[in-house]
């Protein structure tokens, strides 16, 4: 069975154009048009006249038509025509829509249409839609910082507040369900007004600053304090896991738009006191090289681009040469200790596996040394040398072949030929 509502109906007559006449109007709404009913009131020009009709709904009135009775020799002249929709009450701000006519003429006794010169659309309502859901994500945090000093020393000296995190996120499209098996896409609440137009947007953009205002409430920030003691000389990347609560529910306005929010439920927690890689990294005394991949798997990218790209602009040559970093394609071997010797004219003794590395000395032919360990790139191995007593004890490093030329062999090699 069809609605019935209120409509409520204020005339205005011009001066001087009253009339004792019955007059009957017909209203063309949205959804349907009603049947002839009359004016009431005096249809004078001291006051407007205000009623309220009863009838089926039948949307906002776009059109309607006067039919002046003319029995008597007075035309009317009326001078608008207001319909507020579904209220009793003459106040704009209580219907839900109205349409005004602006006549401003004599009628004469055969009926007469009019189109409404200015509509107001019923306001959009928006409600929320079912149970919520509560859900949790993970935040992955990675910080960075160096001592470069002699002894060990506080690093990451800094705390930081949970201040940036969307309290309140809206879904990119429409959305019926939501729940940790439905993937929804949520974007910044400030892009709403572009997705609906302008009067729709308005109302969730309304309806989305009520619940952030309500959620700023209860949410408290937290402080996490990132520093703690670091080794000398190293370098530390600190992985933190902080747990995000929020809560999904669906909200559906009155003309059919459909959107999950979600907001942030409880305050922010931190679920994991951090996983730490040191550079260089130790394992038993010795080196471990960190594989490229696993800096850009594990610890890069959850990095902002910024702070990536300087930590490699100011460091990563350093720890590639040094070898406490390699790209994938490269494997250092076990170190070993094999004694060796030069099978050509003459080598250059380098501060690091890199043709380009400053030459520290030289070795010629049938020189025998002794190889600490071997470093592998493609083709290209290089060994790592035990200084003599008349060297210096810094690091050497001198190539035992470049692609298919051989520069060094080991002993048990050529015993074996």
């Amino acid at each position: 069975m069809a609605k019935v509502i209120n409509y409520r109906i204020i005339v205005n007559t011009k001066e001087g154009g009253s009339t004792d006449n019955d007059v009957a109007i017909t209203m063309h709404g949205t959804s349907g048009t009603s049947d002839a009913f009359d004016l009431q009131g005096n249809l004078e020009d001291e006051h407007p006249d205000s009623f309220t009709h009863v009838n089926q709904d039948i949307g906002i009135i776009n059109k309607i038509t006067l039919d002046v009775n003319g029995t008597l020799s007075d035309k009317w002249s009326p001078y608008s025509i207001k319909i507020l929709r579904g209220t009793e009450l003459d106040e704009e701000s209580s219907a839900d829509g109205w349409s005004e006519f602006l006549i401003n003429k004599e009628l004469g006794y055969d009926p007469e249409d009019f189109r409404a010169t200015h509509i107001v659309p019923p306001p959009i309502i928006i409600t929320p839609e079912g149970e919520p859901v509560e859900t949790t994500e993970r935040i992955f945090q990675v910080q960075f910082d160096h001592n470069p000093g002699q002894a060990s020393q506080v690093v990451m000296k800094y705390k930081e507040t949970w201040t940036d995190i969307e309290r309140i996120m809206i879904s990119t499209e429409n959305r019926t369900k939501v729940g940790l098996d439905v993937k929804i896409t949520y974007e910044s609440p400030e892009t709403v007004a572009g997705k609906f137009g302008a009067e729709i947007g308005a109302s969730w953009e309304k309806e989305v600053t009520t619940i952030e205002q309500n959620e700023t409430q209860k949410i408290n920030q937290r402080e996490f304090d990132w520093s703690f003691e670091a080794d000398p000389k190293s370098y530390v990347f600190r992985l933190q896991v902080f747990l995000v609560p929020y809560v999904d529910q669906i909200y559906k306005d009155s003309v059919g738009n459909s959107r999950a929010i979600r907001k942030l439920r409880s305050e922010i927690i931190p679920a994991h006191i951090g996983d730490f890689l040191f550079i260089p990294r130790i394992d038993d005394g010795k080196i471990d090289p960190v594989l490229m991949s696993e800096l850009e798997q594990d610890w890069f990218k959850h990095m902002s681009k910024e702070n990536e790209n300087w930590i490699k602009e100011r460091f990563l040559d350093k720890w590639l040469n040094k070898g406490w970093v390699v790209y994938d394609n490269q494997v250092p071997i076990k170190p070993i200790e094999k004694k060796a010797v030069v099978v050509t004219d003459a080598v250059n003794i380098r501060e690091n596996h890199d043709p380009n590395a400053r030459i520290i000395g030289h070795l010629k032919e049938l020189d025998q040394i002794t190889v600490l360990e071997t470093w592998t790139q493609g083709t290209n191995i290089w060994a790592k040398l035990k200084p003599n007593a008349q060297q210096s004890p810094e690091t050497q490093w001198a190539a035992m072949m470049i692609g298919k030329i051989r520069y060094i062999k080991f002993l048990d090699e050529i015993a074996v030929g």
